[in-house]
């Protein structure tokens, strides 16, 4: 697999998103609290209360960090959309821009190729007035 940067993203992809990172977080947040908990000397009320307490504080805490991971997901989706949409217009613009101009010069071009042919002619015929002479068709090779 080629370095681009993009291996994070695919691992990330193939392995069901960031469920599985939030999901450990809660699992080793939980065990750690409880063997903490589980080796201090306390009663078992004080020690049940304590593990309800730091279950539900490392609970907030991991729902915390998915709602700010969601919020600058969206964002980050917002900003991309308003950048591909102002670069798509820019190029809608450039691309007509650059129509229009095509036009123009190969209508002027085609009009000064139809003066020079004009110019030609014109040159010819005088010329075959001042020497009298017919003019002979040009054959092409």
């Amino acid at each position: 697999m080629k370095n681009n940067g993009h291996e994070h993203d695919e691992y990330y992809e193939t392995n069901g998103g960031g469920g599985g990172f939030f999901t450990g977080l809660l699992m080793g947040g939980l065990i750690g609290a409880t063997a903490g908990l589980l080796l201090a000397p306390k009663s078992g009320d004080q020690l049940r209360a304590q593990i309800r307490h730091k279950s539900l504080e490392v609970r907030d805490q991991v729902t915390q960090t998915a709602e700010d991971a969601r919020q600058r997901t969206e964002t980050l989706v917002a900003d991309t959309k308003t950048k591909a949409e102002t670069l798509l217009e820019k190029t809608k613009s450039q691309a007509e821009d650059l129509q229009r101009r095509s036009a123009e010069l190969v209508k002027t071009g085609k009009g000064r190729v139809e003066k020079t042919a004009e110019a030609a002619v014109q040159a010819a015929q005088e010329t075959w007035e001042e020497t009298g002479k017919n003019p002979q068709p040009v054959r092409s090779a």
